[in-house]
């Protein structure tokens, strides 16, 4: 009768063989001696190499025995024969190791070191030895380490642990709970040992119920280590859970209770009754003390976080005052410099202010002040405001006589571009005195001037 069994991997993970039996069957066949097929040996082993890699990551199987590698892949009530020779040479090759030297962790004391490389060591492999050599079935049971998939592993786990979560005691169910592991935990305690060679967790284990303990170090931290306050931390968190389900356990006792009672009375059994009423109130005054206890507790931890973000806090003030300092030291800042800087600012300003007064001067040559300028111009401005009414000529009337002075326009003037300075020397040079009797003054510059006498 042939036995169907479930292929150990998903068909797609399978090699392209596995569906052919005379081949499979070969490779399922123990090896042959060199002399009698000296490639045997090594085809096998490149064949079952990769499929115990694929079963071992597909799984998240990162420890397993010969016994369980067998019972994995049996197909058709057969298991690989050949087995043993591949888990040798993946051993040769430091793919596989023993789980006992995987989460070998040395001494920190020269004489604990001592005394484990000279004995403890020693004796272990002489009674692996004899234990092999008298119960052949113990290397079927030795536990075997998958390398490259616990690594894979681990550097998932250490992915998944958020930054609130690390710095503080956790433990391996809770780890298993973050990380969603539901497989065994001894393969999770393998990823963490390999986080724990790397210097990326400490592991410790519990004085109260003997649970592995592991703290997560943070990215800055060269060395993770377990410190007496992390140890009282986890003491506190483990007795907040214990009052917790404590507290939990007495309400549904009291609950239970008041439930007795009230069939008791229905019963009409008054003294069974009354007795339920009393473990009610010795429930009640219990719950009561152990409530104060958790708050107590919980007090203490809210302290302890607080006091922690602050030490952190304080921390970063002290790395920021460093590097100002340092700031200030390469670049050369103090109080004296910055006052010789400021002072030379200003006088450069200044000097800056006098160039530009200096810049802004008159070069021309000129004798005439500001004042007569000034007069000049508001002289000019007053005849050009005046200069429509002394368009005629000037027209004087002494009794029956009337003068008029009409200056003569060459020709050749444009008369667009009268000269106003022009007019006025023309018309200084015209005198009236107070009869007609006398006449001009002086002498005008220019004869072209008629004087012309009304019509009697």
């Amino acid at each position: 009768m042939v036995l169907e069994t479930e292929p150990p991997l998903p068909p797609d993970k399978l090699p392209k063989c596995w569906n052919d039996n005379v081949r499979i069957t070969a490779l399922y066949s123990s090896i042959r001696p060199k002399d009698v097929n000296p490639l045997d040996r090594i085809d096998k082993i490149s064949f079952w190499k990769p499929v115990v890699d694929t079963w071992c990551s597909h799984h998240h199987r990162h420890t397993f025995t010969l016994d369980e590698l067998n019972r994995a892949f049996l197909r058709n009530g057969i298991s690989p024969a050949c087995f043993d020779a591949v888990i040798e040479e993946m051993m040769r090759h430091k793919q596989l190791m023993l789980y006992t030297d995987f989460t070998y962790v040395p001494s920190d004391s020269w004489t604990m070191w001592a005394a484990d490389v000279l004995l403890k060591r020693p004796l272990e492999k002489t009674l692996k030895a004899v234990k092999e050599s008298v119960w052949p079935s113990f290397f079927k049971e030795e536990v075997y380490v998958h390398v490259a998939s616990t690594k894979a592993y681990a550097e998932f786990v250490w992915s998944s642990i958020t930054d609130s979560q690390k710095g503080m005691l956790l433990e391996l169910k809770e780890v298993a709970c973050i990380c969603q592991f539901t497989g065994h935990l001894k393969d999770l305690e393998v990823a963490i040992h390999w986080l724990r060679q790397q210097g990326k967790v400490a592991v410790t284990f519990s004085r109260k119920n003997g649970e592995m303990l592991v703290k997560f170090g943070g990215t800055l931290e060269k060395k993770v280590t377990v410190t007496e306050m992390d140890m009282s931390v986890y003491s506190l968190k483990y007795s907040e859970k214990v009052l917790m389900n404590l507290l939990e356990d007495l309400e549904k006792e009291k609950k239970l209770a008041i439930v007795q009672a009230r069939t008791y009375v229905q019963k009409d059994m008054k003294h069974m009754a009354k007795m339920c009423l009393r473990k009610k109130h010795q429930l009640e005054t219990s719950i009561t003390k152990n409530s104060a206890i958790l708050d107590n507790v919980q007090q203490l931890l809210s302290r302890i976080r607080e006091a922690e973000s602050d030490s952190k806090v304080l921390e970063s003030y002290k790395i920021g005052l460093t590097a100002l300092k340092m700031r200030f030291k390469e670049s050369g800042l103090s109080e004296d410099n910055v006052a010789d800087t400021m002072s030379e600012i200003e006088e450069m300003l200044d000097v800056q202010k006098e160039v530009e007064a200096a810049l802004g001067q008159t070069v021309d040559g000129g004798t005439e002040s500001e004042d007569e300028l000034e007069a000049e111009l508001a002289q000019l401005l007053q005849l050009d405001q005046s200069g429509s009414e002394q368009a005629s000529p000037p027209h004087v009337t002494k009794g029956n006589l009337s003068l008029s002075f009409e200056p003569e326009i060459s020709d050749d003037e444009d008369i667009e571009s009268k000269d106003h300075e022009k007019l006025e020397s023309r018309l200084k040079n015209l005198t009236l005195s107070g009869g007609l009797s006398s006449s001009v003054s002086s002498t005008p510059h220019k004869p072209h001037q008629r004087l012309s006498e009304p019509a009697h």
